[in-house]
């Protein structure tokens, strides 16, 4: 059991491989642009709707 976690860990990170720094800040920028934008405009529509 203990084994195939360690393999499950060692599969998720194998396929993360970046060049260097800037590549890794670009790749999780990527991901979390849209969220962000989501949260900020969700949180504008509440304050612009809350009266």
């Amino acid at each position: 059991m203990g084994q195939d976690s360690d393999d499950r860990r060692r599969t998720s990170s194998a396929g993360r491989v970046w060049q260097d720094h800037k590549d890794m800040v670009r790749q999780a920028l990527r991901v979390s642009i849209p969220w962000f934008t989501f949260v900020n405009i969700s949180f504008a529509l509440i304050i612009l709707f809350r009266h």
